[in-house]
């Protein structure tokens, strides 16, 4: 059996190498209508709603699938109307691309939240790192940390011979 080769383990420790760095966003005078369609045309339950300065986006807000229908559409408010301004959660938590996947651990839950908007040092929106992508990145440490054990007792065995 010979062992397979895994990714380098150190790079999936930070918040930017683990998070996704295609983001859906809006802004905030974006419709709910509008902001719901972007959600389901790409397969998501949130954007970031951004304000979009200097050629860099900064985060404002984040509205979720969740918001849409319990704030409003379960209310019969007129999602045609409502903004995503009117909505977002306002007081974003965030971390930064060298944050470690234990800062944004704690971020999401100091905050309740299973997505956090990833940013650069001068706050734009680089990504949004979710708790599936916290996951994925402990099930690759967990994987490396079986496979030495495997090596392990391989190695110890052929010794024995």
């Amino acid at each position: 059996m010979t062992a397979q080769a895994l990714p380098d383990l150190t790079d999936l420790l930070s918040a930017g190498a683990a998070c996704t760095r295609i983001v859906n966003t809006v802004e905030a005078g974006t419709t709910l209508e509008a902001a719901a369609r972007v959600m389901r045309e790409a397969h998501v339950g949130c954007v970031v709603v951004v304000d979009r300065l200097a050629g860099e986006s900064g985060v404002v807000g984040v509205l979720t699938d969740r918001d849409i229908t319990v704030s409003a559409v379960a209310l019969g408010l007129d999602a045609r109307v409502l903004r995503a301004g009117d909505l977002m959660s306002r007081e974003v938590a965030t971390v930064r691309e060298d944050d470690s996947l234990g800062v944004v651990l704690d971020r999401m839950r100091e905050r309740g939240v299973r997505r956090i908007p990833v940013v650069s040092e001068s706050g734009g929106l680089v990504g949004l790192i979710s708790f599936d992508d916290l996951l994925a990145a402990l099930s690759l440490q967990v994987n490396a940390m079986t496979e030495a054990l495997v090596t392990g007792r391989m190695n110890e065995a052929a010794r024995r011979v």
